[in-house]
């Protein structure tokens, strides 16, 4: 839903109108933001701070529900048209942040890569939070108070 929104056709306000090199005219236009091509690392920062005035800033906690596994980017990215390999993503850390705009605590997640003497196939996730590290569930990393995503 992120995506989409940050996808999303915008119609120009009339102050904002686009200036016509042909014509010589302003003329209603919208704009849309689209992905040209895809990076290997996809860094996503969520919009956790809202700024309303000069003095009145916000803490944004909203829950975003995003995916730990297969994220799928190929309706966002126009430029990739024909290729084989799907743009898709797997999560491999998030940086959590906790309280306000004066102070807060941020922890992270983090997945272990494969190690490849081990049996197992995948090693699990981790709770980083300051010189503490504990091991988690992969259905404990995505919170509300996920700030940037890893994949």
């Amino acid at each position: 839903q992120c995506l989409n929104l940050f996808t999303k056709p915008e119609v120009l306000a009339p102050e904002e109108a686009w200036y016509c090199p042909k014509c010589k005219q302003h003329r209603e236009a919208s704009k849309q933001l689209m992905l040209w091509r895809l990076p290997n690392i996809l860094i996503i920062q969520l919009k956790r701070f809202s700024f309303r005035s000069f003095i009145w800033r916000d803490k944004i906690n909203d829950m975003v529900d995003f995916p730990v596994r297969s994220l799928d980017l190929s309706k966002f990215c126009i430029g990739r048209k024909g290729e084989q390999q799907l743009p898709m993503y797997d999560l491999y850390a998030v940086i959590n942040h906790y309280g306000g705009m004066i102070g807060g605590h941020y922890t992270a997640y983090a997945r272990l890569p494969n190690d490849k003497n081990s049996q197992r196939s995948d090693v699990g996730w981790r709770l980083f939070d300051d010189s503490t590290v504990t091991t988690v569930d992969e259905s404990q990393v995505v919170t509300r108070y996920a700030y940037v995503l890893f994949y």
